[in-house]
């Protein structure tokens, strides 16, 4: 347990009265305590998980390529350019043992991937939890005090880290195979030790990266859980400048932050560098391909505060019929995911340069698929693919103009109408082997 340290004592007498003052620790003093916090802060977050929200906005710089030097000062610039669409992800993430971050769909009991994008392509939201405070405050870069400043009543302490790519250890979130150096700041609260806030920028991008250049901030609170205090990222901003133009902000916030205790289990399905996971995926629904199947959704799903990730509850709205019958009757719960969701503001360049259409300025599309089946208490993996939506006269309401492709069923919804799946509205599904 860390202990807090005793700063020496300095006694004057003035005029009769006797002053007791306390001395502030030096750089080095305050960084070694700061340190010995932030590591013992670390260790203990391999029992909680806490759920991130990522909203990510495209913006439109430019409609032409950005030069090196051009690329550095919009990143240090307020200037944001068009934008061109957002959208929302929920994620739940957790620590393995190895100190590296894991990550899971809300409300899943294990931790399955240690790479969000398997998940979610294009989820870079990798480190922030804690591996950059590992990096940094275990491993070990040159870190320099800069002096203190005041903000409201706290006194606050900044250092200066950096390291060479030969230093580092922290993998460029595009591409996670890709180790780069980097350099930043991290400010501390003087009185407490405790970090506020810590911010990095990724230096010398391979030519091969999308972006020419990037950086993170992440601000730090204090969180009460279970009577313990801890150091928990409240938000953080990710900013990248694409050498195509364009500039993408993902700004996260942390969120649910709990412990396993009691009969709750956190499972990690690998953990990294183990073989296989002893926590496994639910077993498949043994159903023959091809068997059609309708689904009502069992809540209303409001798509203005929903997020790639969210689960949607369903339930079967006619019988799942195999070779010897009825399989599971109407009513039996369905888990379907969002997996995706595009809130679209502006027609850019480069989305129509990769878009067969320009996309249309007021539009929400949204996709999910099927998950589980819940028979006899167990969940079942269900494999199942989207019927054409003329199919079924249930599957398309007017505000929503359905597509399939794959195992999910994608809706668009056209501009100023109900951003709302009302409960029970129903799709036509297939099984699929």
């Amino acid at each position: 347990m860390f202990r807090k340290a005793v700063l020496p004592i300095t006694t004057a007498i003035v005029c009769g009265f006797t002053i007791t003052a306390q001395v502030r620790p030096t750089g080095e003093e305050l960084l070694a305590k700061v340190r010995a916090k932030i590591l013992e802060n670390v260790d203990r977050l391999s029992n909680y998980t806490c759920t991130e929200t990522v909203e990510r906005k495209v913006f439109e710089l430019r409609d032409d390529s950005i030069s090196p030097k051009a690329c550095a000062a919009f990143l240090d610039s307020d200037r944001s350019g068009h934008l061109c669409n957002s959208d929302q992800l929920r994620l739940d993430v957790g620590i393995a043992k190895t100190g590296e971050e894991m990550f899971s769909w809300p409300e899943a009991d294990r931790f399955e991937v240690d790479d969000p994008r398997q998940l979610l392509p294009g989820a870079n939201t990798r480190g922030t939890f804690a591996e950059l405070l590992n990096e940094i405050f275990r491993r070990g870069p040159v870190i320099s005090y800069r002096g203190e400043s005041q903000a409201g009543e706290r006194t606050l302490a900044e250092y200066d880290f950096a390291a060479s790519r030969e230093q580092s250890r922290i993998p460029y979130e595009e591409d996670f195979s890709v180790i780069t150096g980097y350099d930043g700041a991290f400010l501390v609260d003087s009185e407490t030790s405790d970090l506020v806030q810590l911010r990095i920028r990724y230096l010398n991008l391979p030519q091969s990266a999308k972006a020419c250049t990037a950086a993170t901030t992440v601000d730090y609170h204090k969180v009460l859980v279970n009577g313990i205090s801890l150091v928990l990222p409240a938000r953080s901003q990710a900013v990248f400048i694409d050498r195509d133009g364009r500039k993408l902000v993902n700004q996260t916030t942390f969120s649910d932050c709990h412990q396993f205790v009691g009969q709750s289990e956190l499972h990690f399905g690998r953990e990294p560098g183990e073989g296989e996971p002893p926590h496994r995926a639910p077993a498949k629904l043994d159903v023959a391909g091809g068997i059609p199947f309708e689904i009502a959704i069992d809540e209303d799903v409001d798509i203005r505060s929903a997020a790639v990730g969210d689960p949607i509850r369903c339930k079967l709205a006619t019988p799942l019929r195999g070779a010897e019958g009825i399989v599971a009757p109407a009513g039996t719960p369905v888990t379907a995911r969002i997996v995706q969701l595009a809130r679209i503001f502006n027609s850019c360049v480069h989305d129509c340069k990769i878009m067969a259409a320009a996309p249309i300025p007021g539009t929400v599309t949204f996709s999910f698929r099927l998950e589980n089946i819940l028979i006899g208490g167990t969940a079942q993996a269900l494999s199942a693919r989207p019927g054409p939506p003329s199919d079924n006269p249930h599957s398309t309401p007017s505000p929503v103009i359905w597509s399939s492709a794959g195992d999910a069923l994608t809706g668009v919804l056209r501009p100023n109408r109900s951003m709302l799946m009302t409960n029970g509205l129903r799709t036509e599904w297939f099984t699929a082997k």
